[in-house]
């Protein structure tokens, strides 16, 4: 008896065997849209990335993440200023893209698992941090291409980074190429179909600030050509509602007497804080301060005999000696 009781055990051992290798070896499908791809890892390893369409999991895959593959316009601006002559700036820069690992990867199994690692979210930071190589190298070509004089208005040196004049066109140029070259390292492809452009020009508050008041400046001396620059700043002050000592630190550090507007660039030619009529007093020669004389005391407080009477005599100073 206990014989058909050992063959019913391994019965049902194999049977409970034959159901784990069929549920292990089980096909399973999902299915892909067609702007995404599945990343499939086996055992804790990158295995391949699968769609769009039906995709079947072999035995042990599993879905790891899903990665956008659609061509997509973005606009990206990196944390930083860039300087051109010596004035700050930055741009908002916007172009097609799309995240084509397998292209960037170029048939490379090890490089592809590498790319595979990032999220959508890690991706477009390190596409911004391409974004900020690309625009420090190319903008120090522009600077020594187009050199400006140091005395030259901000308008004229910011001219050659403006959208539209040549040295921006070539800017941009530069910055596709080097994009180009660089994002496929982080799995990012440029759409070349559509184009690199700048969507906004920023620059710090300061040089907004010289922008305007040096086109107040400008329409009042427009306005006002027979008035002394002096009335001139009085009313650039009033304008502005600054105080008018306040206007000529800002100006110039100290006494202002000559404003020159060079193009929308307030310029001011400092003195020294002197006039004519400190000048006249440092020259008159300084007179000695006045001591008033000694006042005799009154009769009241003269000392009488009976005062001195009560007054204790001290021995000479020979005698103090001579006793020490």
């Amino acid at each position: 008896m206990w014989v058909w009781a050992i063959y019913i055990a391994l019965t049902l051992v194999l049977l409970w065997a034959l159901y784990k290798l069929v549920q292990t070896r089980a096909v399973t499908v999902i299915e892909v849209p067609q702007e995404e791809r599945v990343v499939l890892y086996r055992f804790g390893l990158f295995s391949r990335l699968a769609g769009p369409g039906l995709v079947t999991l072999a035995g042990y895959e599993r879905e790891k993440q899903r990665i956008n593959f659609r061509s997509e316009f973005g606009e990206y601006r990196t944390n930083t200023y860039y300087f051109i002559n010596g004035i700050p700036f930055n741009y908002t820069i916007s172009f097609w893209r799309r995240y084509d690992l397998l292209t960037a990867a170029n048939g490379d199994k090890a490089r592809l698992a590498e790319l595979v690692q990032y999220t959508d979210a890690e991706r477009r930071r390190l596409l911004v941090t391409k974004l900020h190589e690309a625009l420090y190298t190319c903008v120090q070509v522009i600077q020594q291409k187009y050199p400006v004089p140091d005395k030259a208005s901000v308008a004229a040196k910011l001219l050659p980074i403006l959208p539209g004049m040549p040295g921006c066109d070539e800017l941009l140029t530069l910055v596709k190429a080097e994009l180009q070259r660089t994002l496929p390292t982080v799995g990012v492809i440029m759409d070349t179909l559509h184009p690199l452009s700048i969507t906004n020009v920023h620059v710090t508050p300061e040089v907004i600030d010289s922008f305007g008041r040096g086109r107040s400046l400008a329409m009042l001396r427009e306005q006002l050509p027979d008035v002394s620059p002096e009335v001139l700043l009085q009313a650039f002050s009033a304008i502005e509602g600054l105080d008018m000592h306040t206007v000529r630190l800002y100006m110039n550090g100290g006494v202002v007497r000559e404003v020159k507007v060079d193009g929308e660039n307030i310029e001011g030619y400092k003195v020294a804080p002197d006039s004519d009529e400190s000048a006249a007093r440092r020259e008159q020669p300084t007179r000695p301060e006045r001591i008033p004389p000694p006042m005799a005391p009154d009769e009241d407080e003269r000392l009488s005999k009976a005062d001195l009477s009560v007054l204790k005599r001290l021995p000479p100073v020979s005698v103090e000696r001579a006793a020490s």
